[in-house]
C-alpha cells in the first residue's frame, strides 16, 4: 500500500524549451525524476561548486551509462531517466546549480511531506525510510569531510544511493530494521498478575517494580522493545517512572512515592490526602488499573522524532502518533492489543481527549 501511495504521489510537469524547473540559491522542495527531454544543470558562478569525480563525466542521480556531457565550466546536459536532489525529501537544503530544459521535456516530482504522508500507514515503512534518510545524510557528510569545495546537493555522485542501499541490505542492518518497530508480545496472564500484586499491595520496591514492569509489558523491554529500537530510552524511563508512581498512588504509598522529592518539592500530606480522596472516589476495577499502565507504558512512544515527522503536518502530535499506531498496526503496540475491547475503546478515548485537552497544563 505504501508503494502504490508513493507511485499515485509523483506529480507530472511538462516543460517548453528553456523553462527554468529550479535555480541556483533557492530552497530544493522535491525530488526530480526526469522521463525525456534534454536538460541543462549549470551553476550562475564558476567553481561555486563542483561535480564529483574530477573532470570526468558525472552521471545524473547515481546512475551510470546516462547520455551525458560535459559543458563549459562546471554543467552539464542529459537527457532520459535521470532523478535530482533526493536530499530534499530528508533535509532542508539550497540547489547549488540550476536547472533548465532545453527542449520540450517532461519529470515527476516528489515532496518530502507527501513521502511522508505514503509511509505514515506502515510502521516499518518509516523505519525503513528513517534509516535510509539517516544513512544518507551520514554519508553526505562524510563526503563533505573528503571534499574541499561544496558538496552539489543537486547531483550526487555515480553510485551513492546504491552504496548506501547495500549498508542497509547488510543482514546485521535488516534485523536491526525489521524488529526497530516491534516489541515482545505482552502476556495477558503476567499482566493480570502484575495489577493483582499492585491493588493486594504485595510489591513495592520500585527496582523490583521497574524489572516487573519491563518483562511484563512488551514495548518496555531492556533488550527488544520499540523504545529500544527507536533510540527512546529516556522516553521508557519516563513511562517507568510515571508507572511506578501511579502504583504508589493507588497503593497509598506516600512515603515511596515521595523518596526521590527534596524537601523544599516534596508533596505535602495535605495534598497527598486529597489525591488519596480522589483515588477512592474513581473506585478503579482491575481492568480500569490495567488500561491505566498501558496508557502510561505506550505514550513515549507518540514522541518519537521519526514516527512524529512521518505524519502529516497538521497530525504531528504525540497522541496523533498513538492513535495511527493503534488503528492500523496495534501489533506494534502489543500491550495494547492485550486489551480486551471494551478497554481498548475507552484507551483510545482517553488518548482522544489527552490530544484536546493537556490535563497537566491546567495544575
Amino acid at each position: 500500500d505504501a508503494y502504490m501511495s508513493i507511485c499515485e504521489a509523483f506529480e507530472s510537469n511538462i516543460y517548453a524549451e528553456s523553462d527554468m524547473i529550479f535555480r541556483e540559491g533557492t530552497l530544493a522542495e522535491h525530488l526530480y525524476i526526469t522521463i525525456q527531454g534534454d536538460f541543462i544543470l549549470e551553476a550562475a558562478i564558476p567553481g561555486r561548486s563542483r561535480f564529483f569525480g574530477g573532470n570526468s563525466s558525472p552521471s545524473v542521480g547515481g546512475l551510470s551509462g546516462l547520455n551525458t556531457k560535459t559543458a563549459p565550466w562546471g554543467c552539464v546536459t542529459f537527457s532520459g531517466l535521470n532523478w535530482l536532489c533526493e536530499i530534499s525529501l530528508f533535509a532542508s537544503v539550497v540547489h547549488r546549480k540550476s536547472l533548465r530544459s532545453t527542449r520540450f521535456a517532461d519529470a515527476l516530482t516528489l515532496t518530502g511531506d507527501q513521502l511522508a504522508v505514503c509511509v505514515s500507514v506502515s510502521p516499518k515503512c518509516i523505519a525503513k525510510v528513517y534509516h535510509y534518510a539517516a544513512e544518507f545524510l551520514r554519508g553526505l557528510r562524510a563526503l563533505q569531510a573528503d571534499e574541499d569545495d561544496l558538496i552539489d546537493y543537486d547531483l550526487l555522485p555515480d553510485g551513492f544511493a546504491k552504496e548506501i542501499c547495500e549498508k542497509l541490505d547488510d543482514s546485521k542492518n535488516n534485523h536491526h530494521y525489521t524488529r526497530v518497530l516491534n516489541s515482545p508480545p505482552t502476556d495477558k496472564l503476567k499482566v493480570s498478575e502484575l495489577v493483582d500484586m499492585v491493588m493486594n499491595k504485595s510489591i513495592t520496591d520500585p527496582d523490583e517494580l521497574a524489572s516487573i514492569l519491563a518483562n511484563t509489558f512488551g514495548e518496555l523491554n531492556s533488550d527488544d522493545g520499540i523504545y529500544f529500537g527507536m533510540n527512546l530510552e529516556a522516553e521508557r524511563n519516563r513511562s517507568l517512572s510515571a508507572m511506578i508512581s501511579v502504583i504508589y498512588l493507588l497503593q497509598g504509598e506516600y512515603d515511596r512515592f515521595t523518596e526521590m522529592q527534596s524537601e523544599k518539592n516534596k508533596m505535602s500530606r495535605r495534598l497527598w490526602g486529597q489525591m488519596q480522596q480522589f483515588v477512592g472516589w474513581v473506585a478503579m476495577t482491575k481492568e480500569m488499573v490495567h488500561s491505566m499502565l498501558v496508557f502510561l507504558a505506550i505514550r513515549g512512544i507518540g514522541k518519537s522524532p521519526a514516527l512524529l515527522q512521518a505524519m502529516q503536518r497538521d497530525c504531528r502530535t504525540p497522541e496523533d502518533v498513538l492513535v495511527m499506531l493503534m488503528e492500523q498496526t496495534s501489533s506494534k503496540v502489543p500491550s495494547f492489543e492485550a486489551l480486551e475491547r471494551p478497554e481498548r475503546q475507552q484507551l483510545q478515548e482517553a488518548i482522544e481527549i489527552h490530544r484536546a485537552f493537556n490535563f497537566a497544563q491546567l495544575l
